[in-house]
């Protein structure tokens, strides 16, 4: 088992004009593999990655997610939380804020934001200054 940076896995789901060979380079790297970890953090730049520095829709950064989960080498830490990460940015919401909810959730534990939206969607308990 290999663990994948965040620079190889975006490089492999996303054509980047300016990087082709190092993209190129990954996608065959992925294909060859029996077995990769993404660790949750890996996951969360990753997003971050593709919103931010490449300015990926949600919709489309959910699709290539999809595809990287689907892979039958990859395994997730936590797939259930990336399960939920998912519903989230297809449901326009955030990432991250699906895993925290997710994470609260199996934890047992009561999740408490500032964040609105947040707390709408995941029933967790909004503070107000």
């Amino acid at each position: 088992m290999q663990t994948a940076d965040t620079n190889v896995l975006a490089r492999a789901l996303i054509n980047d004009p300016g990087a082709m060979a190092q993209s190129r380079l990954a996608q065959s790297w992925l294909v060859a593999q029996v077995s990769i970890y993404v660790p949750q953090a890996v996951q969360l730049e990753l997003v971050w990655v593709m919103d931010r520095a490449f300015g990926i829709a949600r919709s489309d950064i959910a699709l290539l997610l999809e595809r990287l989960s689907s892979h039958a080498a990859v395994s997730l830490q936590n797939p259930g939380a990336f399960a939920a990460g998912l519903d989230a940015l297809r449901e326009g919401a955030d990432f991250g804020d699906g895993i925290i909810a997710a994470e609260a959730l199996a934890a047992g534990s009561e999740l408490v934001t500032f964040d609105r939206k947040l707390a709408k969607r995941s029933g967790a308990q909004l503070l107000k200054p």
